[in-house]
């Protein structure tokens, strides 16, 4: 297991598809196949977008400010990450979409 920035968590799975999931449940529960990601230098945001994630048009999404995103760990047995929150919300875990 090791961290990683934000920048390189995006960097390394842009243009990838995805299989988003919460660990746990306090109230929200993120749960996407065949997601994209997508990262707004300008607000420093990570957006996931499931559905139609060939094209600028997606089904539904969900966007998380950088300033809550607490840690993002790789586990490089697995090649999947999880991401921890600075807020009241579940852990998520993002893996590429077999």
């Amino acid at each position: 297991m090791r961290k990683v920035t934000v920048k390189e968590f995006v960097e390394t799975l842009k243009g990838e598809i995805l299989e988003i999931n919460a660990d746990d449940s306090y109230g929200v529960t993120v749960q996407m196949s065949k997601a994209r990601i997508d990262y707004d230098e300008l607000m420093d945001s990570l957006t996931f977008t499931a559905g139609n994630y060939n094209s600028a048009d997606g089904i539904g999404s969900v966007t998380y400010d950088s300033d809550i995103v607490e840690s993002i760990v790789l586990d490089e047995d697995t090649g999947e990450y999880t991401i921890s929150f600075t807020e009241y919300m579940p852990d998520i875990t993002i893996k590429k979409f077999k």
